[in-house]
């Protein structure tokens, strides 16, 4: 048994959709963690394919950061184009654009962009990590989960 992942890098910033992959004989089973869209299109995948084993992880949630007042939030995100850090584009167009909407969401809620909030790289789908501060709990982006490289903080 073996396993593969699936990453693109800064350097090859080409679209890889792991649907053209699905019928592949050699792939026994689909393991997941994600958003429960793309954990359903993947169930449907697999009923038309040839009913490949899949393990659907956590599928939608919030993802809960706690950060204290000693925290160095400059040191945590790193810089995306240094060789040190690894950071995954963006799955496709779709994924990519619905990440930005959050991130503009954010902005007209009135949450601060600490880091990131935009584009890097002209191809791929690549989107620097986001940090929002001064949030409330009622506004969207700390409400749905993202499914990017978006960090929402609030005070408790």
């Amino acid at each position: 048994m073996s396993c593969l992942r699936l990453r693109r890098s800064l350097d090859n910033c080409k679209n890889f959709s792991w649907a053209e992959r699905w019928d592949t004989k050699s792939i026994e089973k689909f393991a997941f963690t994600g958003s429960t869209l793309a954990g359903r299109k993947i169930t449907e995948a697999s009923a038309k394919s040839n009913l490949k084993k899949v393990t659907l992880g956590e599928l939608g949630g919030i993802s809960l950061t706690i950060v204290f007042d000693d925290a160095d939030l400059e040191q945590a995100v790193g810089d995306p184009f240094s060789p040190k850090t690894f950071q995954d584009p963006q799955i496709n167009q779709q994924q990519h654009d619905r990440i930005m909407r959050y991130i503009g969401y954010g902005k007209a809620d009135g949450a601060k962009v600490r880091y990131g909030g935009h584009r890097v790289c002209h191809e791929g789908y690549y989107i620097s990590p986001t940090i929002f501060t001064e949030t409330k709990p009622n506004i969207e982006i700390a409400l749905e989960e993202i499914f990017g490289h978006v960090c929402v903080m609030g005070r408790f």
